[in-house]
């Protein structure tokens, strides 16, 4: 799928984040080397006392934390090192709480970095 730039021509195919990391998976997920796509994040659970087509009205509702704040979007293995891929496309940027979780994996002697494309991802890997 191409990209449309001012001029209306096609441009250069842009990859959206579950697409990266899908790729970098696909890439390096063999062997002696596991990639792990982690799901984390926040939700809401209630009963359901309103629902339109925008908005859900909960009752008695709690809050769902789903991982650590932080947490990288692929966590795995290279033999026995331990390693954090957070993905990024375009001008997106690592929260202070991604910059700590990476070097906090450097740190205790894992690989760990942000990736922007499947090769960043292979250097992360071999660091």
């Amino acid at each position: 799928m191409g990209t449309q730039n001012m001029g209306g021509q096609t441009g250069q195919t842009r990859m959206t984040h579950a697409e990266l990391l899908a790729a970098i998976q696909l890439a390096y997920s063999h062997e002696d080397t596991r990639l792990l796509k982690v799901n984390a994040g926040e939700s809401w659970a209630g009963r359901i006392i309103q629902r339109s087509a925008r908005t859900i009205t909960l009752q008695d509702y709690r809050h769902i934390q789903m991982g650590a704040a932080g947490i990288s979007d692929l966590i795995g293995w290279v033999g026995p090192h331990f390693v954090a891929i957070e993905a990024k496309t375009g001008s997106g940027r690592p929260t202070r709480e991604q910059k700590d979780f990476i070097e906090l994996v450097l740190r205790c002697g894992g690989r760990a970095g942000v990736a922007r494309s499947v090769e960043d991802a292979g250097r992360i890997l071999t660091l």
